[in-house]
């Protein structure tokens, strides 16, 4: 059997929300909600959260995955995500091999509950190297700027 861990990604700069991965949605920061999915999952063998954030990499650890400090100089508003998925290969490659990334998106948190396990499924039943993922939107909404606090 493949074995796939999952790896989300989570740095502590934004550009637009200052510590949007820590906010508190629907009674958790958001982070919580990707890694509980990974969690979830019954074919990951494991999860890792990769930051450059301490606090970040703190709620990993309290909900019981690996965690990875990312270096500051691959965790920048330029930095992209491959180079800072390959830091976080690497390192794991030091404790075992795997087979496949999962990468997880933390800011994307609305995932049904089978959604992990029915893309890793598909994989294997095609017999794909790869997969991508997304939504169709069902309706538009857009954001707007305020200065209230939620």
């Amino acid at each position: 059997m493949k074995k796939f861990v999952a790896i989300i990604l989570a740095r502590k700069g934004s550009e637009a929300i200052k510590n949007k991965n820590l906010m508190n949605i629907c009674g958790k920061p958001l982070i919580d909600w990707s890694i509980q999915h990974c969690k979830n999952s019954k074919l990951l063998h494991d999860v890792w959260l990769s930051s450059d954030s301490n606090k970040i990499l703190k709620r990993g650890s309290v909900n019981g995955i690996n965690v990875i400090k990312r270096p500051d100089f691959l965790a920048t508003a330029n930095s992209s995500s491959e180079v800072a998925w390959l830091h976080a290969v690497k390192y794991i490659e030091k404790f075992y091999d795997f087979d496949y990334v999962v990468g997880i998106q933390p800011t994307s948190p609305i995932r049904d509950k089978n959604d992990i396990d029915n893309s890793i499924k598909h994989l294997n039943e095609k017999k794909l190297d790869s997969l991508f993922t997304s939504s169709v939107i069902q309706d538009y909404f857009i954001w707007k700027k305020s200065s209230q606090k939620l």
